[in-house]
């Protein structure tokens, strides 16, 4: 049986073999190139990324804090369903952390910047406040304006943190 052919083209020439393969790109051509990748690349960044790593935070620590103040008057109702309830809260509020966490965390991947320094700060920012709030250097420890004190600080000391440690390509 003899084999079919496809085509009944002539065979290509060996001076036409070397337009199949395409030209070596020049020095110039790759900078070009390594540039527009890198302008693609930044225009799908997290815009005003330190602001929403503050924003979500906060709208976080807040929402624990103030949780945490009312969740005294729910245990001591005697009633199951919302005790359980409570504890489903904390359960929400929890995965809320994780996914700040992980966000915070991608933020800083996409900018290709270090956690550390962010993380550092932000805890020893927040351990004095927290140090103020339970001795009472500003106000009693009870007074509900430590709440906005506190929300506040969190975010600026978020905000400034992430500002100063994420890097701009």
């Amino acid at each position: 049986m003899a084999a079919k052919r496809s085509s009944s083209k002539p065979p290509l020439k060996p001076s036409q073999l070397g337009d199949l393969y395409p030209t070596p790109k020049t020095y110039d051509e790759h900078q070009q190139d390594t540039k527009d990748r890198e302008a693609i690349y930044d225009a799908r960044r997290t815009k005003l990324a330190a602001f929403k790593i503050a924003l979500f935070g906060t709208l976080l620590f807040t929402a624990a804090a103030y949780y945490a103040i009312s969740a005294e008057l729910l245990w001591a109702v005697s009633d199951t369903t919302i005790t359980a309830m409570a504890y489903a809260l904390w359960f929400v509020l929890f995965l809320f952390a994780i996914k700040w966490l992980r966000y915070t965390a991608n933020i800083f991947y996409e900018y290709a910047s270090r956690m550390s320094g962010f993380w550092v700060s932000y805890a020893i920012i927040m351990s004095l406040a927290f140090f103020a709030w339970q001795h009472g250097i500003w106000l009693a420890q009870h007074d509900i304006r430590w709440l906005a004190i506190l929300t506040g600080l969190q975010f600026v000391a978020t905000y400034l943190a992430a500002k100063l440690f994420i890097k701009r390509g």
